[in-house]
């Protein structure tokens, strides 16, 4: 017998005497081989860490109810539990809105500590991720308040057809990749954290275990099921993005096949599985999953971290790749006649024609300001809502994040729109929505226009409506309108192309399909006027009568 099966034999006569009431000492266990006594007195202390996973849910009613927090957030109900703590739906009186409130398990979290990694995690920023609003404490509790999402959690949401469960996974990956971007790793995807709003867009939330990537994290920590082998070690091991991409590559499993790569009602015989075993090939139970994307899901589930996907964006773009249908053999020739086709059309185009095209990656020849992922106007005008933001752009094509225009607050969402990964971008007070299903082309004028208003925002794209949001809030912390970036305080999200043209409007300008103009004249809804085919220099001209000049400036860091 090797030295890991013993183990697993001495934790599985822990778990039998638990099963009778017994608490059997380590000592006890290892009294015929003292030499494994430190290994099974780590594992048996991660076991009853995690017993909250086979602990009955009390029916009593939950006194947080009806109670408030810090005198001022109401708690309604609670809507989830786990072992990192309870999620109930509460309401802030005071910017008259719904939230999400988590109160983590002291015995599990140092409480400076939780507080300390909870304020970390409210600076993360992304449409894509849950909003965190305030942390504190409440008689020696901390707690967390969030975005409240109406919606449902990933657990409830299907089923899912092969394609459709590649393209939600990419999307998370994508939020995931702009966590990790900025410092954090989630440790703890798993469905129940995955929550799809009305719209059908995942979003991720708690990140209540977050831990700074490359930092040590001695605590097990996370849902067994959907835990790394790296993390069920004796040693400590420092947070790495790639045990996320573990995490996210079981989920993608489960959504395939309605089942866990690594399933057993025994914890220690579980966590062998995970540390040991290879699991059965997804097509073994759904033969509806193509080899493509059944090799993506085996990458990620690779024992040693280095084998998956170095991030979550490369694993992003390979399950986009693999919702790829191929065409038959039979369409060759016609396609191949269209491609020839096109080729003509664009050279004679580019000929006789002084419009760029979309094949035009570089945007250098365009008339307008070239902003080149350093420089940004920054305007006197501060946010406010309802109000209706809108540009003439050409971008590069470049897949990073960036702003046309922002007003970003730092820890808060602000009022903007932009480009990530070639689609359209939109922030508002609440969060904000990304359009996937269209991609702006590169290298050829786009006319762009967000309203944000009252009921809902609204975005257009030529002058068509191609998607909605939620309502805009009256912005309670106002920071000035920036071209070219997501905000004057930040230092990232730069914009990269030509910028011709840029309007500000008061109120909602337009409500239904509209033939954009070629130039963004002022008139009497008009705040702001920029044309930037008239300002060559430093200081920016408003042409809208307000006076609302702006100055361009150079960032050091791109």
């Amino acid at each position: 017998m090797t030295e890991d099966e013993r183990i697993s034999d001495l934790l599985l006569r822990w778990e039998e005497a638990q099963e009778r009431g017994e608490d059997l000492a380590a000592e006890t266990l290892c009294a015929d081989c003292p030499e494994l006594l430190d290994v099974v007195q780590q594992r048996i202390a991660a076991l009853q860490r995690m017993d909250w996973m086979t602990r009955p849910r009390s029916d009593e009613p939950d006194p947080k109810v009806g109670t408030t927090l810090a005198s001022r957030y109401q708690i309604d109900e609670l809507i989830g539990e786990g072992g990192h703590g309870k999620v109930y739906r509460g309401f802030d009186p005071e910017l008259q809105r719904p939230v999400a409130i988590k109160l983590p398990n002291d015995r599990r979290l140092n409480t400076s500590n939780l507080l300390e990694e909870a304020r970390k995690v409210a600076r993360l920023r992304h449409p894509g991720i849950v909003t965190v609003y305030d942390v504190g404490q409440h008689e020696g509790e901390p707690f967390i308040v969030s975005d409240f999402v109406s919606g449902t959690t990933l657990c409830e949401a299907g089923p899912f057809t092969p394609i459709q469960a590649a393209g939600l996974i990419a999307e998370i990956a994508e939020s995931l990749h702009a966590a990790h971007e900025q410092g954090f790793v989630h440790r703890d995807i798993k469905p129940a954290n995955i929550l799809i709003d009305q719209q059908g867009r995942p979003l991720l939330t708690d990140f209540g275990i977050a831990t700074v990537s490359g930092e040590t994290q001695a605590q097990v920590a996370g849902t067994l099921p959907y835990m790394a082998p790296e993390q069920l070690g004796d040693e400590s091991v420092k947070g790495d993005p790639r045990t996320d991409i573990w995490s996210l590559g079981v989920v993608l499993y489960e959504l395939l096949t309605g089942k866990l790569p690594f399933d057993d009602s025994s914890p220690a015989k579980l966590i062998d599985q995970i540390r040991t075993h290879v699991p059965l090939p997804p097509r073994g139970i759904n033969s509806d999953i193509s080899p493509a994307l059944e090799a993506v899901v085996l990458k990620c589930l690779a024992k040693a971290p280095e084998e998956r996907y170095e991030t979550a964006q490369q694993l992003a773009h390979a399950l986009r790749t693999v919702g790829r249908t191929r065409r038959p053999m039979r369409w060759m020739l016609l396609v191949v006649l269209i491609l020839a086709t096109t080729l003509v059309a664009v050279v004679v185009r580019q000929k006789w024609s002084s419009t760029p095209t979309a094949i035009t990656i570089s945007t250098a020849h365009l008339e307008g300001m070239n902003f080149d992922g350093q420089t940004r106007v920054i305007t006197p005008l501060h946010s406010f809502a309802p109000c209706t933001l809108e540009a003439w752009v050409a971008f590069t094509g470049d897949p990073s994040t960036q702003y046309v225009v922002g007003s970003d607050v730092p820890n808060f969402f602000g009022i903007g729109f932009g480009v990530e990964n070639n689609r359209p971008n939109v922030e508002t007070i609440q969060g904000g929505f990304r359009v996937n299903n269209r991609i702006l082309p590169a290298g050829e004028w786009t006319h762009l226009a967000v309203v944000y208003g009252s009921s809902e925002t609204r975005l257009y794209i030529s002058g068509e409506l191609v998607s909605s949001g939620p309502p805009t809030e009256v912005p309670q912390q106002t920071t000035p309108f920036v071209v070219g970036n997501v905000g004057e305080q930040h230092r990232d999200m730069f914009f990269k192309g030509n910028i011709r043209s840029v309007r500000i409007s008061d109120g909602e300008r337009y409500t239904d399909t509209f033939d954009p103009k070629v130039e963004l004249a002022p008139d009497s809804t008009a705040v702001l006027v920029y044309d930037f085919k008239q300002s060559s220099g430093d200081a920016i001209d408003d042409l809208s009568g307000q006076g609302n000049h702006g100055r361009r400036e150079w960032s050091s860091e791109p």
